[in-house]
């Protein structure tokens, strides 16, 4: 399976609440391209929704250093960071 097919069933996984599947399926899409920048944004997401706010930044942190003119992934650094970000948020 291609690293843009896994993020895809990341993605219903992280939707669907499966939030263990979807973070080992980002792994797995970071492991195939590490510089799939939604790959991170994606489990960065998913980490928010669980509660671990540092894991996130670092996930967003990265993905910025691979797309840093990102319109996504900037907001989701800044919120989680400064702490605005919520579970449902995301």
């Amino acid at each position: 399976m291609s690293a843009g097919e896994l993020l895809k069933q990341a993605n219903r996984l992280k939707r669907a609440g499966k939030l263990d599947e979807a973070i080992a399926l980002y792994h797995q899409v970071i492991e195939i391209n590490p510089h799939f920048a939604w790959a991170y944004h994606g489990l960065g997401d998913a980490l928010v929704k669980q509660g671990n706010l540092e894991e996130a930044v670092t996930c967003y942190s990265e993905g910025l250093k691979i797309n840093p003119n990102s319109a996504w992934l900037s907001p989701r650094l800044r919120d989680t960071h400064y702490g605005h970000a919520t579970r449902s948020h995301f």
